[in-house]
């Protein structure tokens, strides 16, 4: 099983020298340099540099352990001293604390060490995007792709444009060749323009043996600048490519964007690098055929997260299919609780911070009550139980098997929401998530959940109309014994892929039936297996239902709750009814009970709460008996009539 580390460190201490607390975690003082973040004018990929301090090694000896960290996840978070939390404050107080107040987070991954001596650790870092399936950047920090500038924005209100991509554009000719002792410059003065797009041509790029009169591969390098306003020449950089290297008896043309920065006029600069040719053997001749003025489509889209990349069309057929890992939106998740760690500290006060998790409960809660793309203009946010949340949020955080020798969450969200759909439909799927549903009662929208829970009412002949249970069972039809589960698979650019679920003993009394299933949002393969099973069972076991009528304690059982029936049609004897009186200790029924000799007996009864309360009875001999004694005493006297019942269970 692979090992997992997590560390937290902070430029410096708070006000009280103590960890930086933000959003409710601490970030441990350590000395940390960070460079390299910002991308260039041109939007490139950048190659970040965090340098750690390596006190007594302790850097050092981690990385060693963890294959050097390559891989390894690094988060930049940034805010302003005034947003910290409150404990960072003398006396605990700050009244500018604001969790919101956040600078999107900085993902990247650990690509090399490059430096590693007894005084600091430096890793250089990576981006991660993928072309059609392949990385752009190796491990190594090599490249399978060059000349890709990459654009994003993390979704903020005030974020910038993207630059690269004109909505306008002139083009002028220029047509003059360039040669080593004479540059060739042109000059834009118009202050609207963001770029320039230079085209340069090679008529013929040939090498000729003078021996054999084979034409061979030549080159021939060339360097483009700009200046404004007379400020100097500044040379621009693409990755090597402006070198022309090759073989070509035909024009060749290649173009450079130049961002014009600063002020005008701007005078861009083609000059040659290398030697003219000496003889007619070489033909290398550059031309600056033109160039084009480009006015940048100038759309921030706010509060969207948004990526932009320019490729070499030489590299790929067809527009390369682009996917990227991303963490997706932070979410309100209660103040006590750690996502990281998926742990609840103490009672919770029904606060929030703002933090990124997948716990599907709290993304439930997000789509809820978000106003800009949620229901949140519709439902405030007292119209949600968000108390029944934290509990559904509690048992999909709960460890379990994940099938390979390890434990995972029960339920973690994976989502990527990209259509409109159906309100009413996006949330019913998103709460299948967690196994939930929604429903709306007393003017809120609550969640039922299948999961484990005390029962909560109490049904007999007593309280039901005619005393009438009438049952119905699944059609062979709906039990099924193989489910084929529609996961994403991380390993494989989080594809759809199919799991394969059995239920043995469901094949060998029904044979083979199969069903589909796509469990939403799964990116793991331990819990697709958890769906396809819950499904299988709940077919087998699960095969009937029963209908009956009641008054008014029905009407206060709300969708998804537990309750306990007693039929005698089915028991074979009657064990329920009213309670007639009662104390803590002593039950009187509304008829009598036969208790046998050598069993063990339990008793139920609904308390004033209306919750249902279990006792194992006092030993008692075999004989009938109206009144019942339970060996520990309940917690409260039962309720007589008429809402109080009785039960024995089977």
């Amino acid at each position: 099983m692979p090992r997992v580390r997590k560390a937290q460190f902070g430029e410096g201490t708070n006000g009280l020298r103590g960890p930086v607390v933000w959003q409710g975690m601490a970030y441990e003082p350590w000395a940390i340099q960070v460079k390299g973040f910002d991308k260039s004018g041109m939007g490139r990929l950048p190659r970040p540099t965090l340098t750690l301090a390596n006190v007594a090694g302790t850097i050092g000896a981690m990385a060693r352990d963890l294959n050097d960290l390559l891989g390894a996840r690094v988060l930049r978070k940034r805010t302003f001293v005034r947003y910290l939390d409150a404990v960072n404050f003398p006396g605990g107080v700050n009244p500018t604390a604001s969790p919101l107040d956040a600078f999107p987070d900085d993902e990247f991954v650990v690509d090399q060490k490059t430096v590693e001596n007894k005084h600091v650790i430096e890793f250089s870092l990576a981006a991660k995007c993928d072309l059609d399936g392949v990385a752009i950047q190796n491990p190594d920090g090599t490249f399978n792709f060059t000349g890709v500038t990459l654009y994003d924005v993390k979704g903020t209100q005030p974020q910038e444009y993207i630059p690269g991509f004109p909505s306008g554009e002139a083009e002028h000719p220029v047509g003059v060749e360039v040669k080593r002792a004479t540059p060739v410059v042109r000059t834009v003065t118009d202050p609207e323009v963001d770029a320039v797009r230079v085209t340069i041509q090679v008529p013929q790029l040939t090498y000729q043996d003078p021996t054999t009169g084979d034409l061979k591969p030549t080159r021939v390098l060339v360097s483009i600048a700009v200046q404004s306003n007379g400020g100097g020449y500044v040379v621009q950089s693409f990755q090597d490519a402006e070198l022309f290297r090759g073989k070509c008896t035909s024009p060749y043309e290649r173009t450079f964007r130049v961002e014009l920065t600063g002020s005008p006029p701007w005078d861009i600069r083609v000059t040659r690098v290398s030697e003219d040719a000496d003889s007619v053997t070489t033909q290398n001749k550059v031309i600056w055929k033109s160039y084009a003025t480009l006015l940048d489509e100038k759309l921030s889209f706010p509060n969207t997260a948004l990526c932009a990349l320019q490729v070499s069309a030489s590299q790929f057929s067809s527009i390369p299919t682009r996917s990227y890992r991303i963490r997706g939106l932070r979410v309100r998740v209660p103040n006590n609780y750690n996502p990281s760690a998926r742990t609840y500290e103490g009672t919770w006060d029904g606060t929030w911070k703002v933090a990124w998790t997948d716990n599907p409960a709290w993304c439930f809660y997000d789509l809820l009550t978000t106003k800009r793309y949620g229901l949140g203009r519709y439902l405030n946010e007292a119209a949600v139980d968000k108390w029944g949340l934290y509990t559904v949020a509690m048992y999909c955080d709960e460890l379990v098997p994940d099938g390979k020798g390890g434990m995972e969450p029960r339920f973690r969200c994976n989502l990527y929401l990209q259509t409109q759909e159906n309100a009413y439909k996006v949330i019913n799927n998103l709460a299948s998530v967690f196994r939930g549903m929604t429903y709306w009662a007393s003017g809120a929208v609550f969640v039922a959940q299948d999961a484990p829970r005390d029962a909560e009412y109490l049904f007999t002949p007593a309280n039901v109309v005619d005393g009438l249970f009438t049952y119905a069972s699944s059609s062979k039809r709906a039990r099924h014994t193989v489910a084929l589960v529609t996961w994403n698979n991380p390993d494989n650019h989080f594809k759809a892929a199919q799991e394969y679920v059995t239920d043995e003993e469901g094949l060998a009394t029904y044979g083979y039936s199969p069903t589909e299933v796509v469990a939403l949002g799964c990116t793991s393969r331990g819990q697709a297996q958890r769906v396809g099973r819950w499904l299988l069972l709940t077919e087998r076991l699960g095969t009937e239902t029963v209908t009956f009528r009641t008054g008014f304690e029905g009407a206060m059982r709300n969708p998804g709750a537990v309750v306990k029936l007693q039929d005698p049609y089915r028991a074979g004897r009657r064990w329920g009814g009213r309670v007639v009186a009662a104390t803590a200790s002593q039950v009187e029924l509304d008829g009598d009970v036969t208790l046998e000799a050598g069993k063990m007996y339990a008793f139920s009864v609904v308390l004033p709460d209306g919750t249902v309360e279990e006792r194992p009875l006092a030993a008692l001999a075999p004989a009938p008996y109206r009144a019942l004694t339970v060996a520990t005493p309940f917690s409260a006297a039962p309720s007589p009539r008429p809402f109080g019942c009785w039960q024995r269970p089977t």
